[in-house]
């Protein structure tokens, strides 16, 4: 923070504090209004109180504590409830309770059934608790689609998606929930306390403040919460703050878990001109759009084929059914179940805050040094470790390139692989694929003949 920002923030609470010491004057009576000096004075008091540390501490972990236990349950039952709808169907009227009912009939009927000592740890869950599930869940589901289906295609496991993906778009909404929930959580728990009065408790002092009409304290016991419910909350964004830099780092090879594995001994070595993919009388239609009709083919084993038709023919739609991510209106789609597939999507798909590396390593099980030899052949190596988000169009398009022909695959479907690409690049690009491709099934689209030449392959004229 800049000096000159720090002294205007000083002047505002210098003048905040002469308003309230002014006003306390005027009215003359300490009961009613307790200047800063007085509150100023019992604060320092307090302070030097033997118990004073012991009082801070049992309250501060009471609420933490309660705190803690709701944003642990609300983050892993928001994240099962996301893939689990039963589960969210039948916490959505629980939520609506905990929303709805006052905090106050909460407390009142813990303190009746438990009794006081629990009483601050519970009612900080039930405020907190909503919060962190509602948010966790608006996360999950803003989660990039595009991403999700890349993770399908490369057969990414459920935690290396929760990692990489979901987490990532999770944390933002985590933040502002408990920008929101952090001081509701102190603010209830004292309130809590008070009602409840157990020993040692910021709640009880506050209380016995009132009793002996000791406005002072209770001002200065407040200005204890206050201070409190901010550090806390400025610990929790700080540590969502290192967490969102931290943990999504370059992955190291034994971090990746992905399905893949089991393909890698195979991948390319089926049985020579074995029947891969076979369409019969494939049909597909959105609404009252026809974009595919009637299409019948068959792609073996080791087979280069290039789609050619014009925009709008349906060869991206062609190749989403090919992937699973499309399901067609007529026909079959036939796909080896024993192979793996790999794709380069009409969009990229990349992880755009991760850089080149983890991109690839992601679905990979190649040593972080063999992936940057690889993306080394077609990038720049000082473009290997910043955000992708940071490169050009075509070099996006490379790296999407890269981890399609290093997957342990025996399909590998190209949707215009040439975009964004100068002539000079698409040929070292194509030289690429081909020494990389080892006689595994290509299948690619493109509008231009020269670029089919490039990586030599069989027209089919869709539709």
């Amino acid at each position: 923070m800049k000096r000159k920002e720090i002294l205007k923030k000083a002047g505002i609470i210098c003048c905040w504090f002469v308003l309230w010491q002014v006003i306390s004057y005027l009215i003359g009576n300490p009961i009613l209004v307790a200047g800063p000096i007085e509150v100023g004075q019992t604060l320092l008091t307090q302070v030097r109180n033997q118990d004073f540390w012991l009082v801070v501490f049992l309250s501060f972990a009471r609420i933490t504590g309660g705190f803690l236990l709701a944003f642990v349950s609300g983050f892993l039952l928001g994240i099962i409830a996301y893939h689990v709808e039963l589960l969210r169907e039948i916490l959505q009227p629980i939520m609506a309770m905990l929303k709805s009912v006052p905090i106050a009939s909460f407390a009142v009927l813990l303190l009746i059934w438990m009794g006081s000592s629990h009483l601050t740890i519970w009612v900080s869950f039930l405020v907190v608790f909503p919060g962190i599930y509602h948010n966790t869940m608006t996360g999950m589901e803003q989660t990039n689609f595009e991403l999700l289906e890349m993770a399908k295609v490369f057969q990414v496991s459920k935690w290396m998606q929760i990692r990489f993906l979901y987490l990532k778009s999770v944390i933002p909404y985590l933040k502002s929930g408990i920008k929101t929930v952090a001081g509701m959580s102190f603010k209830s728990g004292v309130a809590a306390e008070i009602i409840g009065t157990p020993n040692f408790s910021l709640g009880e002092k506050i209380y016995m403040a009132k009793i002996y009409l000791d406005t002072a304290g209770v001002f200065a016991w407040t200005i204890i919460v206050v201070i409190l419910s901010n550090l806390f909350e400025k610990s929790a964004l700080h540590f969502l703050e290192i967490l969102d830099k931290k943990a999504f780092k370059v992955l190291d090879s034994k971090s990746v878990i992905t399905r893949n594995v089991r393909l890698s001994k195979n991948a390319g070595q089926t049985d020579y001109k074995t029947e891969m993919i076979r369409f019969q009388n494939l049909t597909k239609q959105f609404d009252d759009r026809m974009v595919i009709q009637g299409v019948s083919y068959t792609v073996k084993n080791g087979d280069v084929v290039c789609v050619m038709s014009p925009s709008g023919t349906g060869k991206t739609t062609l190749f989403r059914m090919i992937l699973g991510l499309e399901k067609s209106t007529e026909g079959t789609v036939f796909v080896d179940s024993k192979i793996g597939i790999a794709a380069v999507f009409q969009k990229e798909c990349l992880c755009e805050y991760m850089d080149a590396v983890s991109n690839v390593m992601l679905i990979s099980n190649l040593e972080q040094s063999e992936v940057e030899n690889e993306l080394c052949k077609l990038l720049p190596s000082e473009s290997l470790k910043i955000p992708v988000a940071q490169l050009s169009g075509g070099m996006k398009r490379r790296v999407s390139i890269v981890r399609a022909m290093v997957a342990s695959a025996d399909l590998i479907i190209m949707d215009e692989p040439f975009t964004g690409l100068d002539s000079a690049t698409k040929k070292m690009v194509a030289a690429y694929i081909i020494e990389n491709r080892r006689g595994r099934t290509l299948l690619f689209s493109t509008h231009h003949e020269e670029e089919r030449v490039l990586l030599g392959g069989e027209r089919w004229i869709l539709g």
